[in-house]
């Protein structure tokens, strides 16, 4: 109707403050692919149901701010991606060292189900085209572990799609993870040994 609607309102928020990152900025908006809801970050994860205008406050930042001149982040959640049929939304969660992702149902009673994932989580997400599951590539080696996973989006379980490494010893690099028409696309790259910074 080319009404314009204020839905969220940072302007009173300090970017000079401690807690600035972690509690008063507005960031990563991502509309469901129905149009129907908005998630964004600020201290944690909220989605409004755009008809109605409702703000849900689903995920909340969990800090320890005892010392009042340090505030240590013990989980910060933000919004990736909505799932193709709108009815989930893949969550990153990133702790002090690493990150993990995990999936919400807004309305849904079972909350944020984590991805069992065997360490740190990086770097690339892509749902399936039937929102069951998500795929998770990493083309890195260091903290992280090169690889591609699935993960199902109800449960959280993991299946190795391929693994770092072979018993060969050579190492396996995917990245940018794609389902279309049934086949799986992915940038690949494999190495003898680690290398010294990107494939």
């Amino acid at each position: 109707d080319g009404e314009e609607r204020v839905l969220v309102n940072g302007s009173a928020a300090d970017p000079q403050s401690a807690s600035f990152h972690y509690s008063q900025r507005i960031s990563a908006p991502r509309f469901a692919p129905d149009g129907q809801r908005l998630a964004y970050a600020l201290d944690g994860v909220h989605v409004i149901e755009l008809d109605s205008g409702e703000d849900q406050h689903l995920l909340v930042n969990q800090l320890n701010n005892n010392d009042i001149d340090f505030i240590f982040p013990e989980e910060l959640y933000y919004p990736e991606a909505w799932s193709p049929d709108s009815s989930r939304l893949l969550v990153s969660i990133a702790y002090f060292e690493g990150g993990s992702l995990g999936v919400l149902q807004p309305g849904g009673a079972e909350g944020l189900v984590r991805f069992e994932a065997q360490g740190s989580l990086c770097c690339q997400a892509a749902w399936a085209p039937d929102s069951a599951s998500v795929l998770v590539a990493s083309p890195y080696a260091g903290i992280v572990t090169p690889g591609l996973w699935a993960y199902d989006a109800a449960s959280g379980a993991e299946s190795v799609l391929l693994d770092a490494s072979d018993p060969d010893g050579g190492f396996h690099f995917v990245g940018w993870p794609l389902v279309s028409d049934e086949a799986l696309y992915a940038f690949y790259a494999s190495s003898g040994s680690l290398p010294d910074g990107e494939v």
